[in-house]
């Protein structure tokens, strides 16, 4: 269809040497629906549409603009009309009659698809701009191409490039990258390849190197000797089953760090005695250290010749023996300090004694930190086997964690030491015990049962209840809840024919019980005060000291007029 966007021919006949008017491109005329029908007198000979920029011909006759140029530039130069002589500069513009068509009233070009405007055609452009009914491309940058008053449904609903939200990270992407976001989602579950865990992706890596009971780990004591490696689950059995060569292990480093500080403290006062005390002699026939010492330290500062024959050759520092039980021999510590002594090469100026000291005094510091060091390692080898001990208690959870959350809904329950918790029960009448949480789907709602007794005319009855936990997702879930609970005590017994005992619970508008929990669990609970008599439960229900309970919570199903259990 035409457009109006076109120059206005602007003919000056008193300039028949400018032709720059005639540059415009081949375009026929309005093809539009008139209303009232187009006159005979405004259509183009030649194109046989609404005349476009009417011009009139010097023998008298109205063409478009563009059509009549077209025709003299591949047809020869005469009138289609009557075949008179013509040529471009006898054409001149009809500014009356072209105001006369803008003014004309047009069907809006979209009226095909709804559109019931009437405009003036010299307005069609600006409705066009503002017409509900206008085709126009996705602002996405999509495929698709709809009209104006559905682009913001389809952006909305339809577009494949709109932003969406991740409903697991809460992270934009557009549609078509759903795929590509999944690969990369922090919150996507994974499955270990190792132990099967179901764990979200961001945590997969610190599964794999704190929690994986399948990964190859070394002993916790591998930095003070211990060679052996197992997989993280038999960690605790072998922490078990070699404590006492751990605890050797520990000692000898123990010792091996002491060790080092005895035999520096014994160096240092050995050395710095002699200093104090020239008296102090080696037992048995060995000279005195101090003369031994000072006669060295003055012979290094005279000549060379004058001393020949008192002094040694490889000028050294001898070191003094500790007194020991008996007269022995060198002792394995004055072996060990010669040796050191023996590469402190003094040329031909001996060192003095302050500075022998000073050397003495930092290879203790030395050591000593060295003691502390391993000290300190120690203390990291304890806090370690602390946390494997709680690694390996959340280890012992995070199954039943992860069934709680993908039961949909189903949740068995194995009250396991059953008689123990009756007699803590009895005891105390405020004890209760919960279940492991559960979910009714992976991003549903969080609950959990509890049990109690409760005693009525001399009778006890096991007490069980549901109790609304508060979860991650209940900012996306509607409340308060309601649904339908069906519980059931599971019969253990050999038979065959086994009868478990259910019951049905429906949940009830305006009970706090089924509130959005602001605490971590709602106080209010809803149940049976009297589920069972508890010696039924003993004689029917209980083997090897396990009482279980199924629970199904079906979400959805209101409250009906019907026997309604008791909240507490």
């Amino acid at each position: 269809m035409g457009s109006l966007e076109e120059p206005v021919l602007q003919l000056s006949h008193s300039d028949p040497d400018d032709t720059s008017w005639m540059s415009s491109t081949n375009i026929a005329g309005y093809d539009f629906e008139f209303d009232p029908p187009l006159e005979a007198k405004y259509e183009c000979p030649i194109c046989l549409m609404c005349q476009r920029d009417c011009v009139q011909t010097s023998c008298g006759h109205k063409f478009c603009g563009p059509c009549i140029l077209a025709w003299l530039r591949r047809e020869r130069e005469q009138c289609p009309q009557d075949n008179q002589p013509l040529t471009e500069n006898d054409i001149y513009p009809d500014n009356y009659t072209r105001r006369e068509i803008l003014q004309l009233r047009v069907h809006c070009p979209n009226s095909k698809s709804g559109c019931p405007t009437l405009v003036e055609l010299a307005n069609v452009d600006r409705h066009l701009t503002e017409c509900e009914y206008q085709i126009v491309p996705c602002p996405n940058r999509c495929s698709m191409r709809t009209m104006k008053r559905e682009i913001a449904d389809h952006c909305q609903s339809s577009c494949l490039r709109r932003l969406v939200n991740c409903s697991l990270c809460n992270e934009q992407f557009q549609l078509n990258q759903q795929k590509s976001h999944l690969t990369t989602c922090p919150l996507v579950a994974l499955t270990c390849e190792s132990c099967q865990t179901v764990t979200p992706r961001q945590e997969m890596q610190h599964h794999l190197a704190e929690e994986c009971p399948r990964t190859v780990v070394p002993c916790t004591f591998h930095e003070v000797g211990c060679k052996e490696r197992m997989v993280r689950a038999d960690l605790p059995i072998h922490l078990q089953e070699n404590t006492q060569n751990h605890m050797k292990l520990l000692v000898a480093s123990y010792k091996n760090v002491s060790g080092f500080m005895s035999d520096l403290g014994r160096a240092v006062g050995a050395l710095t005695s002699p200093l104090a005390s020239p008296s102090l002699n080696r037992q048995g026939s060995s000279t005195s250290c101090a003369s031994e010492m000072q006669r060295q330290w003055s012979c290094s500062s005279m000549q060379d010749g004058a001393c020949a024959t008192a002094a040694p050759h490889h000028r050294s520092v001898s070191v003094p023996s500790v007194p020991v039980e008996g007269a022995r021999g060198t002792s394995e510590l004055e072996q060990r300090l010669q040796m050191d002594f023996s590469k402190w090469d003094l040329g031909k100026k001996s060192a003095s004694p302050e500075k022998v000291i000073k050397d003495i005094c930092e290879k203790h510091v030395r050591l000593e930190q060295r003691s502390r060091e391993h000290a300190i390692q120690i203390q990291n080898q304890r806090t370690q086997i602390k946390e494997l001990k709680e690694a390996l208690r959340r280890a012992t959870q995070a199954p039943h964690e992860m069934l709680g959350r993908y039961c949909n809904g189903t949740f068995v329950w194995r009250f396991h030491n059953f008689a123990a918790e009756i007699r803590e029960m009895t005891d105390n009448n405020a004890k209760v015990v919960h279940s492991p949480s559960f979910y009714t789907s992976p991003f549903g709602y969080k609950l959990c049962l509890r049990a109690n007794l409760y005693v009525r005319d001399g009778e006890c009855y096991l007490a069980l209840f549901i109790h609304m936990r508060r979860g991650e997702n209940d900012d996306i879930l509607e409340w308060p809840f309601s649904g339908r609970f069906i519980v059931s005590l599971i019969d253990q017994s050999d038979n065959s024919l086994r009868h478990n005992f259910t019951e049905v619970m429906l949940t009830k508008p305006g009970l706090e019980a089924f509130e959005r929990p602001r605490d971590d669990r709602n106080i209010k609970g809803w149940g049976f005060q009297q589920f069972m008599q508890l010696s039924r439960v003993r004689s029917h229900y209980l083997r090897r000291d396990t009482v279980i309970i199924k629970c199904v919570v079906q979400v959805g199903n209101g409250y009906r007029e019907e026997a309604i259990p008791a909240g507490r």
